[in-house]
C-alpha cells in the first residue's frame, strides 16, 4: 500500500493545485493562492497518511 500512495498523492496534489491555480487567476487574488498551497499541500499530506495507514 505505500508504494501506492505515492502517485495517488501525486495525482491528488496535481489535481488540488491546478484548481487553485484556476481559481486564484479567475479571482484575481494572491491570498486564494497561498491559502489554497497550504490546503492543497497540507490535505495530500494527511490523505497519504491516512492511506498507508
Amino acid at each position: 500500500m505505500k508504494l501506492l500512495s505515492i502517485p495517488l498523492t501525486l495525482i491528488l496534489f496535481a489535481l488540488l493545485f491546478g484548481i487553485v491555480l484556476k481559481l486564484s487567476v479567475w479571482l484575481d487574488s494572491s491570498e486564494v493562492l497561498l491559502a489554497g498551497n497550504i490546503l492543497s499541500v497540507y490535505g495530500v499530506y494527511r490523505f497519504g497518511r491516512w492511506f498507508v495507514n
